[in-house]
């Protein structure tokens, strides 16, 4: 048997490792950790820890990769080394076997597996994955026909999470099954449950990968620069700048040439296209430190090593990302960290194309749902007078938005002021009216619930 601080150790370093990268987005770095831990495994012969990094391997072939028959191999190899013959890993073992069956399309079989899992968790009050075996059995019981058993499992997920206190596991099984969410959302009699707050955070929740010290920084929020070690870099070409800023927009900072050409240069002719890309091309890659490439393999261009390169646009997201796992004021402080990122104006000032006009739009709207996230968890938290001052910035710049008349009307009220919470509701009154449509019977009743 390990000691304590053995075990402590082992469990970081083969385990817990492998768990941050992926949680991260750093795909590589990932199955580096896994494949390193299983050497710190190997040294001291635990037959438990052989099974769980085996398990951790079903789960990133199936979460990062979805690598169906790498995973089945994993857990086949699990199986033959006796997970079953120890409860936690049997358990595991049921939950990776789950989510393998629900993306191989066997619903039925999904259901029977994950069922004995939750029952399992349930008897032993081991309760840690529990919330992400819930989810993945809403999903199974949903496609399976079994809509009551599909709100229940998805209730249990979330009575758990927060029992437990912090959502990142949940939150990780919801990106693999998203539509349990909406779904439990749809059905929420008003837009600030707890359901509502998981969707939004969904929708935030993609990793964006990056490096501490980047070589080369675009600063694309206000007026654009291009920073390396700390000097301002100027390429001679603007286009080679919004090509910059397109490719660390697309996953691996990679696009094919045809993405590119229909983006940055719209209408072009296919001759004429393809020579004001080759030019922006050439540009870009002599305003590029060493240690940083744009390499083109057949008709994709790609920033290579990608880790090399940031943007603030890219760190705004990365951040939104990290406050989507957090909650209270772990998760205030990311979002503050977050907005502070855009401050400097909007993205690529004073330039606009087709294609940055669209992502400029992109980015604003994930900007005003950061600011409604921001201002729920300081209602939250009792931060009153900047709850105000957020619901009151976003309707500056969208007076339609239902969610953020919630937030000032609640925040008005936490503040003691009822004439300010009657002329927010006049206002609100008067937008409905311009669009034609009534007020919701939601805000009606929180409007008369607040009144009393």
């Amino acid at each position: 048997a390990l000691t304590g601080a053995l075990a402590r150790g082992l469990w970081l370093a083969a385990i817990e490792a492998a768990e941050l990268m992926a949680d991260l987005g750093r795909r590589d770095e990932a199955w580096a950790a896994l494949l390193a831990g299983r050497e710190r495994i190997a040294s001291t012969g635990s037959r438990v820890y052989e099974i769980l990094s085996l398990l951790l391997e079903a789960k990133l072939a199936l979460r990062l990769d979805h690598d169906l028959p790498r995973a089945a191999r994993a857990l086949a190899e699990a199986e033959r080394r006796g997970c079953a013959r120890y409860a936690v890993t049997a358990e595991l073992a049921g939950v990776r076997r789950g989510l393998q069956l629900l993306l191989a399309g066997r619903d039925h079989d999904a259901v029977l597996e994950l069922d004995t899992a939750v029952s399992a968790m349930r008897t032993s009050g081991r309760h840690l994955e529990l919330p992400t075996a819930a989810a993945y059995l809403s999903e199974a019981l949903w496609r399976t026909g079994d809509e009551d058993g599909a709100d229940a499992a998805a209730d249990l997920a979330l009575e758990v999470a927060t029992a437990q206190g912090p959502r990142h596991l949940l939150l990780q099984a919801l990106e693999d099954v998203p539509s349990v969410a909406v779904r439990r959302a749809d059905a929420e009699p008003t837009h600030s449950s707890r359901w509502h707050e998981l969707v939004s955070a969904l929708s935030a929740a993609r990793p964006v990968t990056g490096c501490a010290v980047p070589l080369l920084t675009l600063e694309d929020f206000g007026p654009v620069r291009l920073v390396a070690d700390g000097r301002e870099v100027h390429a001679r070409l603007a286009k080679s700048v919004e090509l910059l800023a397109y490719l660390l927009s697309r996953p691996a900072a990679s696009a094919r040439r045809q993405a590119v050409l229909e983006a940055l240069f719209p209408g072009r002719s296919g001759t004429t296209g393809r020579s004001y890309l080759r030019q922006a091309v050439y540009r870009l890659r002599e305003a590029l430190p060493d240690g940083l490439s744009l390499l083109q393999d057949g008709d994709v261009y790609r920033l290579t090593p990608v880790s090399a390169v940031a943007s603030a646009s890219g760190t705004l997201q990365r951040l939104l990302a990290e406050a989507a796992r957090q909650d209270g004021e772990h998760r205030w402080e990311t979002l503050q960290r977050a907005l502070a990122v855009a401050e400097r104006g909007p993205y690529f000032d004073s330039l606009s194309t087709h294609w940055l006009d669209t992502r400029r739009a992109e980015l604003e709207a994930v900007l005003q749902q950061a600011r409604v996230d921001a201002a729920t968890v300081a209602l939250h938290l009792g931060r009153v007078r900047e709850a105000r001052r957020l619901a009151h910035a976003v309707l500056d710049d969208d007076p339609y938005r239902e969610q953020a008349w919630r937030l000032a009307l609640c925040a008005a009220e936490a503040a003691g002021s009822d004439d300010e919470l009657l002329d927010l509701y006049r206002g609100y009154l008067r937008v409905m009216k311009e669009l034609g449509v009534p007020p919701s019977a939601d805000l009606r009743r929180l409007v008369d619930r607040l009144r009393r």
